[in-house]
Protein backbone atom coordinates (compact mmCIF):
# COMPACT_ATOMS: atom_id res chain seq x y z
CA UNK A 1 0.00 0.00 0.00
CA UNK A 2 1.29 3.40 -0.95
CA UNK A 3 2.18 5.60 2.00
CA UNK A 4 0.79 9.13 2.29
CA UNK A 5 3.64 10.15 4.55
CA UNK A 6 5.45 13.23 3.27
CA UNK A 7 9.12 13.62 4.04
CA UNK A 8 10.10 16.86 5.77
CA UNK A 9 13.63 18.20 5.37
CA UNK A 10 15.46 21.30 6.53
CA UNK A 11 15.10 22.99 3.12
CA UNK A 12 13.90 21.99 -0.34
CA UNK A 13 14.70 23.74 -3.61
CA UNK A 14 12.80 23.93 -6.90
CA UNK A 15 13.22 25.57 -10.28
CA UNK A 16 9.81 26.29 -11.81
CA UNK A 17 8.91 27.26 -15.37
CA UNK A 18 5.14 27.72 -15.77
CA UNK A 19 5.11 28.34 -19.50
CA UNK A 20 2.20 28.88 -21.85
CA UNK A 21 3.15 25.60 -23.50
CA UNK A 22 4.49 23.38 -20.73
CA UNK A 23 5.09 23.37 -17.01
CA UNK A 24 8.57 22.21 -16.05
CA UNK A 25 9.69 21.65 -12.48
CA UNK A 26 13.13 20.58 -11.25
CA UNK A 27 13.48 19.70 -7.58
CA UNK A 28 16.27 18.13 -5.55
CA UNK A 29 14.76 14.73 -6.33
CA UNK A 30 13.17 14.80 -9.77
CA UNK A 31 12.24 16.60 -12.98
CA UNK A 32 8.64 16.72 -14.19
CA UNK A 33 7.13 18.23 -17.32
CA UNK A 34 3.51 18.41 -18.44
CA UNK A 35 1.44 20.44 -20.88
CA UNK A 36 -0.09 23.70 -19.69
CA UNK A 37 -3.54 22.38 -20.51
CA UNK A 38 -6.35 23.16 -18.09
CA UNK A 39 -9.88 21.83 -18.37
CA UNK A 40 -12.74 22.21 -15.96
CA UNK A 41 -13.44 18.82 -14.43
CA UNK A 42 -16.57 17.09 -15.76
CA UNK A 43 -16.82 19.47 -18.72
CA UNK A 44 -19.32 17.64 -20.92
CA UNK A 45 -18.23 19.51 -24.05
CA UNK A 46 -14.78 17.98 -23.94
CA UNK A 47 -13.90 14.50 -25.14
CA UNK A 48 -12.92 12.02 -22.51
CA UNK A 49 -12.41 12.16 -18.79
CA UNK A 50 -9.35 12.36 -16.59
CA UNK A 51 -6.81 9.90 -17.90
CA UNK A 52 -3.14 9.08 -18.18
CA UNK A 53 -0.85 11.41 -16.31
CA UNK A 54 -3.39 14.21 -15.98
CA UNK A 55 -3.72 15.72 -12.52
CA UNK A 56 -6.84 16.98 -10.74
CA UNK A 57 -6.49 20.11 -8.62
CA UNK A 58 -8.98 22.26 -6.75
CA UNK A 59 -8.78 26.06 -6.75
CA UNK A 60 -11.32 28.13 -4.81
CA UNK A 61 -13.74 25.22 -4.68
CA UNK A 62 -13.61 24.40 -8.40
CA UNK A 63 -11.96 21.24 -9.76
CA UNK A 64 -9.72 21.25 -12.83
CA UNK A 65 -7.88 18.60 -14.83
CA UNK A 66 -4.31 19.53 -15.71
CA UNK A 67 -1.74 17.82 -17.89
CA UNK A 68 -0.74 16.37 -21.21
CA UNK A 69 -3.41 13.65 -21.34
CA UNK A 70 -6.40 15.90 -20.76
CA UNK A 71 -8.72 15.77 -23.79
CA UNK A 72 -7.38 18.16 -26.39
CA UNK A 73 -10.63 18.94 -28.18
CA UNK A 74 -13.98 20.42 -27.19
CA UNK A 75 -14.61 23.77 -25.57
CA UNK A 76 -11.48 24.37 -23.53
CA UNK A 77 -12.56 27.65 -22.00
CA UNK A 78 -9.31 27.78 -20.06
CA UNK A 79 -7.21 26.69 -23.01
CA UNK A 80 -3.82 28.00 -24.05
CA UNK A 81 -4.64 31.66 -24.54
CA UNK A 82 -2.03 34.40 -24.74
CA UNK A 83 -2.08 36.69 -21.70
CA UNK A 84 -0.16 39.94 -21.44
CA UNK A 85 0.21 39.30 -17.72
CA UNK A 86 0.30 35.53 -17.69
CA UNK A 87 0.57 35.32 -13.90
CA UNK A 88 -2.74 37.18 -13.45
CA UNK A 89 -4.74 34.69 -15.50
CA UNK A 90 -7.05 32.00 -14.10
CA UNK A 91 -5.14 29.29 -15.93
CA UNK A 92 -1.86 30.36 -14.28
CA UNK A 93 -3.45 30.10 -10.82
CA UNK A 94 -4.61 26.57 -11.63
CA UNK A 95 -1.16 25.62 -12.92
CA UNK A 96 0.47 27.13 -9.83
CA UNK A 97 -1.72 24.94 -7.64
CA UNK A 98 -0.78 21.91 -9.74
CA UNK A 99 2.89 22.65 -9.06
CA UNK A 100 2.25 23.20 -5.36
CA UNK A 101 0.51 19.81 -5.16
CA UNK A 102 3.46 18.13 -6.85
CA UNK A 103 5.90 19.80 -4.47
CA UNK A 104 3.79 18.64 -1.53
CA UNK A 105 4.15 15.09 -2.82
CA UNK A 106 7.86 15.39 -2.05
CA UNK A 107 7.88 17.61 1.03
CA UNK A 108 5.79 20.19 2.83
CA UNK A 109 8.84 22.38 2.99
CA UNK A 110 10.03 24.87 3.71
CA UNK A 111 10.76 25.41 0.01
CA UNK A 112 12.95 27.90 -1.81
CA UNK A 113 11.81 28.31 -5.41
CA UNK A 114 13.08 30.21 -8.43
CA UNK A 115 10.62 31.18 -11.16
CA UNK A 116 11.39 31.98 -14.78
CA UNK A 117 9.25 34.55 -16.59
CA UNK A 118 9.42 36.14 -20.07
CA UNK A 119 11.93 38.95 -20.34
CA UNK A 120 9.37 41.64 -21.21
CA UNK A 121 7.19 40.68 -18.24
CA UNK A 122 10.22 40.47 -15.97
CA UNK A 123 10.97 44.13 -16.64
CA UNK A 124 7.60 45.08 -15.11
CA UNK A 125 8.72 45.39 -11.48
CA UNK A 126 5.22 45.68 -9.97
CA UNK A 127 4.00 42.64 -11.88
CA UNK A 128 7.09 40.62 -11.02
CA UNK A 129 6.79 41.31 -7.32
CA UNK A 130 3.07 40.48 -7.34
CA UNK A 131 3.78 37.20 -9.13
CA UNK A 132 6.46 36.22 -6.62
CA UNK A 133 4.20 37.17 -3.70
CA UNK A 134 1.57 34.76 -5.00
CA UNK A 135 3.99 31.87 -4.59
CA UNK A 136 5.48 32.86 -1.26
CA UNK A 137 3.83 31.73 1.98
CA UNK A 138 1.58 28.85 3.02
CA UNK A 139 -0.48 26.86 0.49
CA UNK A 140 -3.25 24.36 1.22
CA UNK A 141 -2.71 21.01 -0.49
CA UNK A 142 -4.27 17.56 -0.30
CA UNK A 143 -1.29 16.50 1.83
CA UNK A 144 -1.33 19.41 4.25
CA UNK A 145 0.00 22.95 4.37
CA UNK A 146 3.04 23.54 2.18
CA UNK A 147 5.35 26.42 3.02
CA UNK A 148 7.36 28.38 0.44
CA UNK A 149 9.85 30.35 2.47
CA UNK A 150 11.34 32.28 -0.44
CA UNK A 151 10.40 32.78 -4.08
CA UNK A 152 12.56 34.59 -6.58
CA UNK A 153 12.15 35.43 -10.27
CA UNK A 154 14.60 35.53 -13.17
CA UNK A 155 14.31 36.15 -16.92
CA UNK A 156 13.57 32.83 -18.61
CA UNK A 157 16.71 32.42 -20.78
CA UNK A 158 19.09 32.83 -17.84
CA UNK A 159 18.12 29.42 -16.50
CA UNK A 160 19.66 27.76 -19.57
CA UNK A 161 22.75 29.95 -19.30
CA UNK A 162 23.48 28.80 -15.75
CA UNK A 163 22.60 25.20 -16.51
CA UNK A 164 25.07 25.16 -19.40
CA UNK A 165 27.73 27.03 -17.41
CA UNK A 166 27.39 24.48 -14.60
CA UNK A 167 28.20 21.51 -16.81
CA UNK A 168 31.95 21.85 -16.27
CA UNK A 169 35.07 24.05 -16.40
CA UNK A 170 35.21 23.97 -20.21
CA UNK A 171 31.72 25.39 -20.53
CA UNK A 172 32.34 28.07 -17.90
CA UNK A 173 35.54 29.16 -19.61
CA UNK A 174 33.75 29.21 -22.96
CA UNK A 175 31.04 31.54 -21.63
CA UNK A 176 33.26 33.69 -19.41
CA UNK A 177 35.60 34.84 -22.16
CA UNK A 178 33.24 37.21 -23.96
CA UNK A 179 29.67 37.97 -25.03
CA UNK A 180 26.94 35.36 -24.80
CA UNK A 181 23.43 35.74 -26.19
CA UNK A 182 20.75 33.29 -25.02
CA UNK A 183 17.70 32.82 -27.23
CA UNK A 184 14.73 30.91 -25.78
CA UNK A 185 12.30 29.63 -28.43
CA UNK A 186 9.16 29.06 -26.39
CA UNK A 187 5.58 28.15 -27.22
CA UNK A 188 4.01 31.62 -27.21
CA UNK A 189 7.06 33.85 -26.86
CA UNK A 190 10.68 34.00 -27.94
CA UNK A 191 13.03 35.63 -25.42
CA UNK A 192 16.55 37.03 -25.62
CA UNK A 193 19.03 37.78 -22.86
CA UNK A 194 22.73 38.53 -23.04
CA UNK A 195 25.64 38.09 -20.66
CA UNK A 196 28.99 39.87 -21.01
CA UNK A 197 31.84 38.25 -19.10
CA UNK A 198 29.34 36.54 -16.79
CA UNK A 199 27.48 39.80 -16.00
CA UNK A 200 23.95 40.46 -17.26
CA UNK A 201 23.92 42.82 -20.26
CA UNK A 202 20.57 44.59 -20.07
CA UNK A 203 20.97 46.26 -23.47
CA UNK A 204 20.12 42.95 -25.15
CA UNK A 205 16.97 41.79 -23.38
CA UNK A 206 13.51 41.50 -24.90
CA UNK A 207 10.56 39.23 -25.75
CA UNK A 208 8.33 38.87 -28.78
CA UNK A 209 4.85 37.32 -28.75
CA UNK A 210 5.75 34.89 -31.50
CA UNK A 211 6.99 31.39 -30.97
CA UNK A 212 6.50 27.76 -31.83
CA UNK A 213 2.71 27.96 -31.70
CA UNK A 214 2.80 29.69 -35.09
CA UNK A 215 4.91 26.83 -36.47
CA UNK A 216 2.58 24.14 -35.09
CA UNK A 217 -0.56 25.88 -36.32
CA UNK A 218 0.86 26.46 -39.79
CA UNK A 219 1.88 22.81 -39.90
CA UNK A 220 -1.63 21.83 -38.83
CA UNK A 221 -3.05 23.91 -41.68
CA UNK A 222 -0.83 22.04 -44.16
CA UNK A 223 -1.93 18.67 -42.79
CA UNK A 224 -5.56 19.72 -43.16
CA UNK A 225 -5.25 21.10 -46.70
CA UNK A 226 -3.10 18.27 -48.06
CA UNK A 227 -4.29 15.25 -46.12
CA UNK A 228 -7.68 16.22 -44.71
CA UNK A 229 -6.61 15.53 -41.13
CA UNK A 230 -7.53 18.11 -38.48
CA UNK A 231 -4.89 18.25 -35.73
CA UNK A 232 -4.70 20.70 -32.87
CA UNK A 233 -1.49 22.66 -32.42
CA UNK A 234 -0.86 20.63 -29.27
CA UNK A 235 -1.12 17.33 -31.16
CA UNK A 236 1.25 18.60 -33.86
CA UNK A 237 3.68 19.75 -31.17
CA UNK A 238 3.63 16.40 -29.39
CA UNK A 239 4.20 14.55 -32.69
CA UNK A 240 7.18 16.75 -33.56
CA UNK A 241 8.80 16.66 -30.14
CA UNK A 242 8.11 12.93 -29.76
CA UNK A 243 9.25 12.25 -33.35
CA UNK A 244 6.27 10.08 -34.11
CA UNK A 245 3.97 10.10 -37.17
CA UNK A 246 0.36 11.28 -37.43
CA UNK A 247 -1.97 8.59 -38.81
CA UNK A 248 -4.17 9.52 -41.77
CA UNK A 249 -6.61 6.75 -42.72
CA UNK A 250 -4.25 4.31 -41.08
CA UNK A 251 -1.22 5.59 -42.99
CA UNK A 252 1.58 7.42 -41.17
CA UNK A 253 2.37 11.01 -42.17
CA UNK A 254 5.68 12.37 -40.92
CA UNK A 255 4.99 16.01 -39.91
CA UNK A 256 8.73 16.67 -39.75
CA UNK A 257 8.82 16.50 -43.54
CA UNK A 258 6.63 19.60 -43.76
CA UNK A 259 8.52 21.68 -41.22
CA UNK A 260 10.90 23.33 -43.68
CA UNK A 261 7.99 24.84 -45.61
CA UNK A 262 6.48 26.28 -42.45
CA UNK A 263 9.77 27.65 -41.10
CA UNK A 264 10.36 29.75 -44.21
CA UNK A 265 7.95 32.43 -42.99
CA UNK A 266 7.81 31.97 -39.21
CA UNK A 267 11.56 31.50 -38.96
CA UNK A 268 12.22 34.56 -41.11
CA UNK A 269 10.10 36.73 -38.81
CA UNK A 270 11.94 35.51 -35.71
CA UNK A 271 15.38 35.94 -37.27
CA UNK A 272 14.51 39.48 -38.39
CA UNK A 273 13.54 40.31 -34.80
CA UNK A 274 16.71 38.69 -33.45
CA UNK A 275 18.91 40.77 -35.77
CA UNK A 276 17.20 43.95 -34.65
CA UNK A 277 17.87 43.10 -30.98
CA UNK A 278 21.30 41.52 -31.30
CA UNK A 279 22.88 43.67 -34.02
CA UNK A 280 26.22 42.28 -35.16
CA UNK A 281 26.48 39.54 -32.58
CA UNK A 282 29.85 38.08 -31.71
CA UNK A 283 30.97 35.39 -29.31
CA UNK A 284 28.50 32.63 -28.44
CA UNK A 285 24.77 32.20 -29.01
CA UNK A 286 23.01 29.63 -26.84
CA UNK A 287 19.67 28.35 -28.12
CA UNK A 288 17.14 26.79 -25.78
CA UNK A 289 13.43 26.12 -25.31
CA UNK A 290 10.98 23.73 -26.96
CA UNK A 291 11.67 25.18 -30.41
CA UNK A 292 15.46 24.99 -30.21
CA UNK A 293 15.68 21.79 -32.28
CA UNK A 294 13.79 23.45 -35.14
CA UNK A 295 15.32 26.92 -34.95
CA UNK A 296 19.00 26.24 -34.23
CA UNK A 297 19.95 25.36 -37.85
CA UNK A 298 18.31 28.61 -39.01
CA UNK A 299 20.21 30.61 -36.37
CA UNK A 300 23.51 29.07 -37.51
CA UNK A 301 22.81 30.11 -41.08
CA UNK A 302 21.73 33.62 -40.05
CA UNK A 303 24.74 34.28 -37.78
CA UNK A 304 27.70 32.54 -39.45
CA UNK A 305 30.31 34.52 -37.49
CA UNK A 306 29.24 33.30 -34.04
CA UNK A 307 29.38 29.94 -32.36
CA UNK A 308 25.80 28.69 -32.02
CA UNK A 309 25.28 26.04 -29.34
CA UNK A 310 22.01 24.34 -28.59
CA UNK A 311 22.04 23.57 -24.87
CA UNK A 312 21.59 19.90 -23.97
CA UNK A 313 17.97 18.93 -23.36
CA UNK A 314 16.71 22.43 -24.27
CA UNK A 315 13.15 21.91 -23.04
CA UNK A 316 14.32 21.12 -19.52
CA UNK A 317 17.41 23.36 -19.34
CA UNK A 318 15.68 26.47 -17.98
CA UNK A 319 13.97 24.72 -15.07
CA UNK A 320 17.19 22.92 -14.18
CA UNK A 321 19.06 26.22 -14.25
CA UNK A 322 16.44 27.85 -12.02
CA UNK A 323 16.94 25.00 -9.56
CA UNK A 324 20.67 25.70 -9.50
CA UNK A 325 19.91 29.37 -8.88
CA UNK A 326 17.52 28.47 -6.04
CA UNK A 327 20.12 26.32 -4.31
CA UNK A 328 22.59 29.22 -4.43
CA UNK A 329 20.29 31.43 -2.33
CA UNK A 330 21.52 31.50 1.30
CA UNK A 331 19.44 29.35 3.61
CA UNK A 332 19.41 32.06 6.27
CA UNK A 333 16.77 34.09 4.44
CA UNK A 334 15.64 37.44 5.81
CA UNK A 335 12.63 39.60 5.11
CA UNK A 336 14.86 41.91 3.09
CA UNK A 337 16.08 38.99 0.98
CA UNK A 338 12.51 38.17 -0.04
CA UNK A 339 12.34 41.53 -1.82
CA UNK A 340 15.60 41.06 -3.68
CA UNK A 341 14.05 38.76 -6.27
CA UNK A 342 15.62 40.30 -9.35
CA UNK A 343 19.09 41.16 -10.69
CA UNK A 344 20.13 44.70 -9.69
CA UNK A 345 20.58 45.72 -13.30
CA UNK A 346 16.85 45.42 -13.94
CA UNK A 347 15.73 47.73 -11.11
Amino acid sequence: MESNTVETRVMDFAGINVGHGHVKVQTDRTYVQYASLVQRANDRLAMGALRGSAQRVVVEGSAYDVGDDVALSGDLSLGRTVFGHWGDSDIYRVLRQSVVERLAGESLGPWVVMLGIPVAQFKDLAYRRALVAGWRGTHDTTRGELRILHAGATPEPLGSFWEYASRGPAQRQQLASGDVVIVDFGYFTTDINAVRRMVLNTHIADSIDKGMREVYRALGDLLLSRHGVNCSDVEVEMALLGQWPILVSGQPIEPAGLVDEVLVQVGADLLHWMRAIMGRASGVVLTTGGGAHLMTPLVRNAFPRVEVIMVPDPQAANARGYHRMATSIPKALTTEANHRDEPRAFR
